[in-house]
């Protein structure tokens, strides 16, 4: 809200809802919340853009990737044109659905999540530069296979492993380098710690520092 209003941009709220890390998501409930979304953005003719703010493990009784699901939904309704961008919890269970049907992926560097605030104020302007057709992201996804549990970002490795994805987004091309640390009490195949670069044009680039990160998480695992 603040990003939006330092630029002037109006925003139409759609759907809240949170719960604390459980059980599995029931279908009813799934549903109803997508269902009410879904209504939301078609009751909207006049926009340019779509922010989401989701976790990223979300589990339901009979799909295991909620969030890949649901922004595959909302493609369907707003279809390709429209700069979709999500920010994401740090424990978020990266998927190559979620890949494909956002434009930008961005997620919490800390733990606990102090800096929410500020990706969520990076995920309005990465939609402001979609919308003013000043970027072209492209993203690569590693998933590795490590499970880690939950532990606090401000001690070692994970603050020189966040500071190493920090100096990736020095690059000019970067918009945006993150380690995911997977939600470990998830039953599910795709579960555990990724990394996702996303640059401006340049698949290359963004398999290139996705591949030293991911390398840099296994030296000290």
């Amino acid at each position: 809200i603040d990003e939006c209003d330092a630029h002037g941009i109006e925003y139409i709220p759609t759907v809240s809802a949170m719960a604390r890390p459980s059980g599995l998501i029931t279908k009813d409930t799934y549903q109803t919340l997508k269902n009410d979304f879904l209504e939301a953005i078609k009751r909207e003719s006049h926009y340019d853009a779509i922010c989401l703010s989701l976790h990223g493990a979300g589990v339901v009784d009979g799909i295991d990737d909620m969030e890949g699901d649901f922004l595959q939904a909302v493609r369907e309704v707003v279809g390709y044109d429209i700069p979709l961008v999500v920010s994401l919890d740090l424990h978020a269970n990266m998927t190559e659905q979620m890949i494909h049907e956002a434009d930008v992926l961005v997620g919490n560097v800390l733990y606990p999540h102090s800096d929410s605030y500020e990706i969520g104020r990076e995920a309005v302007a990465i939609a402001k530069q979609l919308v003013e057709k000043k970027i072209k992201p492209t993203a690569h996804l590693i998933n590795l296979p490590l499970i880690i549990p939950t532990f606090t970002t401000e001690k070692s490795p994970m603050i020189e492993l966040n500071a190493a994805c920090a100096e990736v987004e020095k690059h000019q091309k970067v918009i945006d380098c993150t380690i995911y640390h997977g939600f470990p009490y998830t039953d599910i195949e795709q579960m555990g710690v990724s990394v996702l670069v996303t640059t401006d044009d340049d698949p290359q680039l963004a398999e290139q520092e996705a591949q030293k990160i991911a390398e840099k998480i296994w030296e000290v695992k």
